[in-house]
């Protein structure tokens, strides 16, 4: 028997498991406008096209799902930074930069440059649009959250830089090294760090540097990058992409794609009951009133993210394919070792 891989991740949604209630922020319908016209204005959408794939790809939409509570002011500035790192990514991880470390290199420690407010001499459009993005992030934050910041976005570029090797070998990591690279270039960590930002007050400084708190935030990145892998799969497999959960599993732990769908499942799954298991206990743990009401805030913003980019997954041209066209069809023998990077 034969399976249509798209057909099965579609059907995805029925199983993949999220107890959280879904938010939208009011502002989302203005945030889209003032993206579209941010990404006009730095010349970061050329003509009708890119214009075209900018509005399918609705960044402001898991935006406006992940910070419900945010301000007009601050969503529009976390849809545009948002856009900014798909337009990035794609730069160096879908053509040929992203399959030489060294160019690779090059160009993410220019953006890091940017972000720790450093001058570069790669100079682009995209460049020019970080620039306006840490100007307008600088005003609305303080040293400390921007140092936290800074820290989030150096793992997100080592993921990135790791990626493009595995890419230039043409070599798929074992589940083990993938899963800890995951954690690193699915780049949650920055947008975590948003959370912040929107809160009614500022964590408790005990909280921030305990296990609990980097926890929360490996398990919620571990979410949301298994549920990204499985809806990207199709295309990130005849791109010949090696880094994705599925692609590990099917070539490592030579299964079929089927069951390397089902296993990653359970995982996301496992994970899920695994979070909501650690905030019990750290409810728990938090005596005072105040300060659980805050770490509770937190929390939800974790959940938010979630739910919201599981949706917005569902809902984005970027993971959209059109199964009436055969060149979108990957189909596995269920019952074969499949043909897999290796």
């Amino acid at each position: 028997m034969k399976i249509n891989t798209e057909s099965l991740i579609r059907n995805a949604k029925d199983k993949l498991y999220y107890p959280f209630p879904l938010s939208v922020n009011p502002f989302v319908e203005a945030a889209e406008k003032s993206t579209l016209n941010w990404l006009k204005e730095y010349n970061l959408v050329k003509n009708q096209d890119d214009f075209n794939k900018a509005v399918a790809l609705r960044a402001w939409g898991v935006v406006a799902y992940s910070y419900p509570n945010a301000s007009f002011e601050l969503l529009s500035l976390i849809s545009d930074w948002i856009n900014w790192i798909f337009l990035a990514d794609d730069e160096y991880d879908e053509q040929a930069l992203g399959k030489d470390p060294i160019q690779t290199s090059k160009v993410l420690d220019a953006y890091f440059n940017i972000i720790c407010l450093r001058e570069t001499d790669y100079q682009n459009n995209i460049t020019l649009a970080l620039k306006n993005l840490m100007e307008r992030l600088r005003k609305v934050t303080d040293k400390n959250w921007l140092a936290q910041y800074q820290k989030s976005m150096s793992q997100y570029f080592e993921g990135c830089l790791k990626e493009s090797f595995y890419r230039a070998a043409k070599e798929v990591p074992n589940v083990v090294d993938y899963l800890k690279l995951r954690l690193l270039s699915v780049g949650m960590y920055s947008f975590f760090d948003m959370i912040e930002l929107t809160l009614s007050s500022d964590l408790p400084q005990y909280f921030k540097i305990s296990p609990e708190y980097f926890l929360f935030r490996d398990m919620a990145s571990n979410i949301c990058a298994w549920a990204n892998d499985i809806y990207s799969f199709p295309k990130e497999f005849r791109h010949g992409e090696p880094c994705n959960l599925l692609t590990s599993l099917m070539s490592h732990e030579v299964i079929s794609f089927d069951k390397a769908f089902d296993k990653t499942v359970e995982l996301h799954n496992q994970e899920i009951s695994h979070f909501i298991e650690l905030e019990k206990r750290v409810l728990l743990e938090v005596i005072n009133e105040s300060e659980n009401q805050i770490v509770q805030e937190w929390i939800n913003g974790l959940k938010n993210w979630m739910v919201g980019a599981w949706r917005w997954t569902l809902e984005s041209g970027r993971y959209q394919v059109d199964l009436n066209d055969a060149t979108n069809r990957v189909f596995f023998d269920d019952s074969s070792r499949e043909s897999v990077p290796s």
